[in-house]
């Protein structure tokens, strides 16, 4: 474990569960003092005095070492024979892996917590490049195992992320890379055409104000799904003002009976 960048190590011998030791990164062993009031051991060193370890049992005589980094969480361990193992609060007991992360290192907290969805999605698009997993199935790949993680950047340890808060992401973990290259093709053709079109309109007829709305209205879902999710209850919208917005632009680009070509 860390506290401000500093480093420590807590071994536990299955041969005798009631005793520990602590040393630091440079290998020194840590002295400790019994804290009565909480009926459990603090270094004596002022890097780590907000620690705090415990010893504990359950009815079935399994032994556990508490650790608290805070004197706030409690992370229990059971002391088995080759291991020490995390037990969670659903009684599972698992090993503390590393999980991949890319960026947002040290603003895991960014937009809300999208800090820590994105540095945790990126990894798990290197097997959705292609082809995703299926559709609203992101929840069912999410590392949920990633109880450090989820500490670090001050989540409750079982929060479920269902959602990467981001359009873009989701479209890669679900249905793949090759989707989201066919869906930013679509939308970059309407914005391109849209933007050379109203650029140099008259904005002399409805159509015109109307068309305008939309390719506005468009560009501003496009950037909101930087940091929202797609849903059942806006898609549909979206894609019937893109579907009326494609409409109108190739209504104001063929000349019509009477009409003007812009």
């Amino acid at each position: 474990f860390s506290v401000n960048g500093n480093r420590a190590t807590i071994t536990t011998f299955a041969d005798n569960p009631e005793f520990f030791t602590i040393v630091d990164e440079e290998g020194k062993e840590l002295s400790l003092k019994f804290v009565e009031e909480y009926s459990g051991y603090q270094p004596e060193d002022a890097r780590f005095e907000t620690c705090l370890i415990q010893l504990a049992q359950d009815e079935n005589q399994n032994h556990y070492i508490v650790f608290s980094p805070d004197m706030k969480s409690r992370w229990p361990f059971q002391i088995l024979a080759n291991e020490t193992l995390f037990l969670t609060r659903l009684g599972a007991l698992v090993e503390l892996d590393q999980i991949p992360a890319v960026g947002w290192e040290t603003n895991q907290s960014f937009g809300s917590g999208r800090g820590y969805i994105f540095s945790r999605t990126i990894p798990m698009m290197k097997e959705t490049l292609i082809l995703g997993h299926g559709a609203d199935t992101y929840c069912l790949y999410f590392p949920h195992n990633d109880y450090v993680g989820k500490y670090n950047a001050g989540w409750d340890l079982n929060i479920i992320a269902d959602k990467p808060h981001n359009m873009y992401m989701g479209i890669v973990i679900n249905t793949g890379g090759i989707s989201l290259l066919a869906m930013l093709a679509l939308w970059g053709v309407y914005l391109v055409q849209s933007f050379r079109l109203y650029r140099r309109a008259a904005f002399s007829s409805f159509r015109e104000y109307v068309g305008a709305a939309i390719f506005f209205g468009v560009c501003g879902f496009l950037v909101t799904g930087l940091v929202n999710d797609s849903s059942v209850s806006t898609f549909p919208l979206f894609y019937g003002l893109l579907g009326t917005g494609i409409a109108i632009n190739r209504m104001l680009l063929r000349p019509a009976h009477g009409g003007e070509l812009l």
